[in-house]
């Protein structure tokens, strides 16, 4: 069913003409068929772990109520019968985050049952192994191990004193603990790694932030740019290598400028009075929106909650080492490559028409997001698609904004 699923939404990508792909997202994105909802997927998610009976509301209820109840979890069966009715779909905090994992351990979901369901159901990251809390739930789902077996061990965990950093090796990352992890021998070894790791569950987000702050100084304007602007107001001559140090939204703004005096159907959009080294100028170059889509946007909440805004910005520029926002970051990252990689093929063209830049770009966007920790590109969420959808047209960057302007009318 799975498989069925991806390649109807993948087909999405084949059955649109040049002259309507725009219509043809908004009806798609729209449409309450394109996407696996919650209700859909949780009742998938309990079919892959055992339950066999009919397709019921009340009968799916009270089996995974039931099952939550056997192991203590403090929630209601009208919490969880409006999840089968499509009437509430968890948060992405930390309180709904853990009330995942524990419907994950009252099935007895395998690890790999666990990562399925946070990708293609509830759409966030799944185990981030640098929290204490994740790292002990990713062994147990390894080795069947129960909820209560990872209470036990975040108990003892608790009870160790946390090591100077200078005495820890720092630059263990996400991705050494869980290879760690999954080699593990034995429960003794397992305990023995965070007796003398502790203070390493502490930050995280490590290489997501460097990518980030990497995209952000080659896109983001500079104040150096202000003077390459005030020349061409001038209308003096701007270097190639002038051209070339400026952030990637000045370079875009010039481009423009020029085109729109050759061709009337280019858009230009003057940014007298603008801060140009501003998240804020930064979004609205890249979006044309800088505030994120408003609740009455008609697009679906996966794709508004979350959405790059001055304010998603600021949180994680300010918090990134210990934000548990994870699905803030991933859209950051998607974002900021997207029109990276996008401007980038326009400055230096490829000229062979063998290569797929879309396939290029989406391999390219999938190895960035799991070097970061996080999920590939999967078109069955909502804000993936958005972009797997501008990256196939003629006119990625021109796609993208047009979109979203529609969707913000």
């Amino acid at each position: 069913m799975t498989q069925d699923f991806t390649h109807h939404i993948c087909k999405q990508f084949c059955n649109r003409g040049s002259q309507d792909g725009l219509s043809q997202f908004l009806s798609a994105v729209n449409s309450p068929h394109t996407f696996r909802s919650f209700a859909r997927g949780l009742t998938e998610f309990i079919q892959k772990c055992g339950y066999s009976d009919s397709g019921n509301p009340e009968k799916k209820t009270d089996w995974l109520y039931a099952s939550l109840s056997r192991m203590g979890v403090s929630v209601s069966r009208s919490t969880v019968r409006d999840w089968f009715l499509g009437q509430r779909i968890p948060r992405l905090v930390s309180n709904s985050r853990i009330l995942m994992y524990q419907v994950c351990f009252a099935l007895n979901a395998s690890l790999e049952q666990v990562q399925w369901f946070f990708s293609h159901v509830y759409f966030d990251r799944s185990f981030n192994c640098h929290t204490l809390e994740e790292a002990v739930y990713y062994y147990c789902f390894r080795q069947h191990l129960s909820y209560n077996k990872a209470k036990e061990y975040l108990g003892k965990i608790a009870e160790f004193p946390s090591l100077p950093s200078n005495r820890v090796d720092q630059n263990i990352s996400t991705g050494d603990i869980c290879l760690f992890l999954d080699g593990c021998p034995s429960e003794k070894e397992f305990l023995a790694f965070f007796e003398k790791n502790k203070s390493l569950f502490v930050r995280w987000n490590q290489t997501a932030k460097t990518y980030l702050r990497k995209f952000m100084d080659e896109i983001k304007g500079k104040k150096a740019d202000r003077d390459l602007l005030k020349k061409d107001q001038k209308g003096l001559q701007i270097s190639p290598e002038e051209l070339k140090n400026a952030g990637l939204v000045i370079q875009e703004y010039l481009y423009q400028k020029q085109l729109s005096a050759k061709r009337a159907s280019v858009r230009y959009f003057s940014i007298a009075g603008k801060n140009i080294t501003s998240i804020d100028f930064m979004l609205e170059r890249i979006l044309s929106v800088s505030a994120g889509l408003g609740k009455n946007s008609s697009v679906p909440a996966s794709i508004r909650t979350n959405f790059p805004s001055k304010k998603v910005f600021s949180d994680l520029l300010n918090k990134l080492d210990t934000s548990t926002s994870y699905s803030a970051v991933r859209k950051a990252l998607i974002l900021l490559s997207f029109y990276h990689f996008w401007w980038m093929q326009l400055l230096y063209p490829v000229k062979d028409d063998a290569i797929s830049l879309s396939g290029v770009y989406q391999e390219e966007t999938d190895a960035l997001l799991v070097d970061c920790g996080y999920q590939e590109l999967f078109p069955g969420n909502p804000y993936d698609f958005l972009f797997l959808w501008a990256a196939n047209s003629n006119e990625p960057l021109s796609t993208l904004r047009e979109i979203i302007e529609c969707l913000e009318d």
